[in-house]
């Protein structure tokens, strides 16, 4: 079974095609690394998102077989580091638990190269998002902060793991119908894949990759994702990401947010942030995601999840204090005290009446 869909992507798998238990549904998009379908999981009952990996520099589709092959001989070997690559990004991401990043549900081999399969989330691109916002308004400081700190959580959770994502920018983040931000389709795998055949900065998005991701050289860590996810924020305030970082080296000709928005609806704080995030040399950025959260303005979360435990960079209010308890048994020991000075006086006044009546008895003798 084929539909209209399939002639726009001649490279995808038909419409109905079957992996193991999920059925193809429509090809939602390709690129040159791979194939993305929306699809339908006959043994949970629920649909789902599989993304194919195709490098079109190294493989194509065979026809009728539909397997991916090498387009030479000696690209073979190439192919399989491609897969080895793709497998390894899904099994990282497969141990990511976090609600802002995608989850990856299933990960496995056919048809000569694999397959990685993640939920199907309903929602449209942050991109989208901030046109449509644009043409209403804007984006206000509370919610870009929300927005913010719910990335740094999702990149919290990735970064401990030794992975990063490589490709932060608005097209890649999904705004669930929660409201939710969701990081999705990582660039790792896919930059060291295209590293091979391409110069990197065909593979960047330029504008959001720091200087770094320009060369395979250079060292790359948390403030590597920290450049785009500030380029992202850049992008929600002007309109539109920072220079592409190469031309920033030298000459840089960038004007800061807490300069060029002065007296705006953004806090001088927040628009210092970003600037930080935004340098240019890897060395004088926020070196982890704690380091960023912490350098944010303190807002309270506007609606915290239930299961979530308030963020590094806030303090939990204090417990209202109880009054100190009362001493155990004070009544009891005071009417017990009050007895004891009862019988002594009593004892006393008992002993001096027993004095007293043995003079009068002596006296009365003597007479």
């Amino acid at each position: 079974m084929s539909s209209s869909n399939d002639c726009h992507f001649p490279l995808a798998l038909p419409s109905g095609s079957r992996l193991d238990h999920y059925e193809i549904h429509e090809t939602l998009g390709s690129g040159a690394f791979g194939v993305t379908y929306r699809a339908y999981s006959h043994r949970f009952q629920e649909q789902c998102v599989i993304k194919e990996l195709l490098p079109l520099d190294y493989a194509t589709r065979a026809t009728p077989t539909q397997r991916i092959v090498p387009l030479s001989a000696d690209l073979a070997n190439v192919l399989e580091k491609c897969r080895h690559d793709f497998m390894r990004e899904a099994t990282i991401l497969h141990s990511v638990n976090h609600p802002n990043v995608v989850k990856i549900l299933d990960f496995f081999p056919q048809n000569g190269t694999s397959y990685f399969v993640m939920p199907y989330a309903s929602g449209g691109s942050y991109e989208s998002y901030l046109k449509q916002k644009e043409a209403n308004g804007s984006v206000e400081e509370p919610e870009l902060l929300e927005f913010t700190r719910r990335i740094l959580d999702g990149l919290e959770a990735v970064h401990s793991k030794g992975y990063l994502h490589r490709d932060i920018k608005p097209e890649n983040i999904i705004l669930k119908s929660s409201g939710d931000p969701l990081l999705i389709d990582f660039g790792a795998a896919r930059q060291l894949i295209g590293s091979r055949s391409r110069p990197m900065s065909m593979i960047l998005t330029r504008g959001y990759a720091p200087f770094e991701q320009y060369s395979s050289t250079k060292n790359q860590g948390p403030y590597t994702d920290l450049y785009a996810l500030g380029a992202v924020m850049h992008r929600v305030l002007t309109g539109q990401p920072p220079e592409e970082a190469p031309n920033r080296i030298e000459g840089d000709t960038y004007q800061p947010l807490k300069t060029r928005l002065t007296g705006k609806q953004f806090s001088p704080q927040f628009l210092d942030a970003i600037d930080w995030a935004l340098k240019p040399q890897a060395n004088l950025r926020p070196q982890t995601v704690a380091d960023f959260r912490n350098s944010l303005p303190k807002v309270r979360r506007t609606s915290p999840r239930s299961n979530e435990t308030p963020p590094l960079h806030e303090t939990p209010p204090p417990l209202p204090q109880e009054p100190p308890p009362l001493p155990v048994h004070t009544r009891d020991r005071s009417e017990i005290v009050l007895s004891k000075r009862t019988v002594i006086i009593a004892l006393l006044a008992l002993f001096l009446l027993a004095a007293l009546g043995c003079l009068l008895l002596m006296f009365w003798s003597g007479d």
